[in-house]
C-alpha cells in the first residue's frame, strides 16, 4: 500500500468527496486485499486507464449512487517507490442527479 498527497484544484468539484477534506489517501498494490487500515473511505485502488492516466478509485462503493468520477482533485505518492500521480474518482452522484447534469 502506497500513501498519497491529495492535491486541489482551485474549485471544488468533488461534489463532497473525500479528497475535498483529507490531504493523504492510499493506494492499495495491484493484488493487495487485506490491508491495514481502519478508515476504508482513504482507501483506493490503481486503475490503468490510459497510457499515463492512473484513476484511484475507491475500495468502498456507495449503492444507489452513480460513480465514482473524477471530481477535479489529484493526489502524488511521495513514499519511496516511483512517485505516480492519480487523477481521484470519488465524485458520487444521485441518478436524478446524475440524468440532470448530464443532458
Amino acid at each position: 500500500m502506497r500513501d498519497a498527497r491529495v492535491h486541489r484544484g482551485p474549485y471544488e468539484a468533488t461534489n463532497g468527496g473525500i479528497s475535498s477534506t483529507e490531504c493523504t489517501i492510499y493506494i492499495l498494490a495491484p493484488g493487495e486485499t487485506n490491508p491495514n487500515v481502519t478508515r476504508p473511505e482513504v482507501l483506493f485502488r490503481e486503475e490503468l486507464r490510459g497510457r499515463d492516466y492512473y484513476a484511484a478509485i475507491p475500495v468502498a462503493q456507495r449503492p444507489g449512487m452513480v460513480g465514482p468520477m473524477f471530481g477535479g482533485n489529484m493526489a502524488i505518492t511521495h513514499d519511496t517507490g516511483p512517485k505516480r500521480e492519480y487523477h481521484i474518482h470519488d465524485r458520487w452522484e444521485t441518478p436524478e442527479s446524475y440524468a440532470e447534469l448530464s443532458q
